[in-house]
């Protein structure tokens, strides 16, 4: 697993970011991250994009932007760095810098976004949630 901070409170004005969320951005693999959407569904944590499940997970003030490829994980770690040398800037400019890096746009356009994350495809784990979390899914879930 690797990590790395992004986001407005990285590369933003820092006037306005005072009420922003922190953005994790976490490289997993695809089981790893069917247990993160597992465990966030289980909680009713909410997807960044509000009524549909994206690539981000909302936990309170922390926005965890969940990757497991290489080329998404590129384009979040390249983005990053070039916007953290021209700060402070804008939500508009970092969403134009991420979209000229090749992460597509959501369906309103308004912001990047990496692809949907079907939870229709994904089993439901039934297990007790302080089993799950210790020691992994008993039921054929996640």
């Amino acid at each position: 697993m690797q990590s790395f901070l992004t986001g407005s409170r990285i590369y933003g004005d820092t006037k306005n970011t005072k009420n922003s969320d922190l953005d994790l951005v976490l490289y997993l693999e695809e089981d790893e991250k069917d247990l993160m959407i597992n465990f966030a569904e289980y909680y009713g944590y909410k997807g960044g994009s509000g009524n549909s499940w994206d690539n981000s997970l909302r936990f309170d003030m922390l926005n965890v932007i969940v990757v497991s490829s290489k080329a998404e994980w590129d384009i979040w770690q390249e983005g990053t760095k070039r916007l953290k040398a021209i700060a402070p800037v804008t939500k508009e400019q970092a969403i134009e810098m991420f979209t000229k890096l090749g992460l597509p746009q959501r369906a309103n356009g308004t912001k990047p976004m990496v692809g949907k994350i079907k939870i229709s495809s994904v089993k439901k784990c039934t297990c007790d949630s302080m089993d799950l979390f210790r020691k992994g899914c008993t039921c054929g879930g996640i």
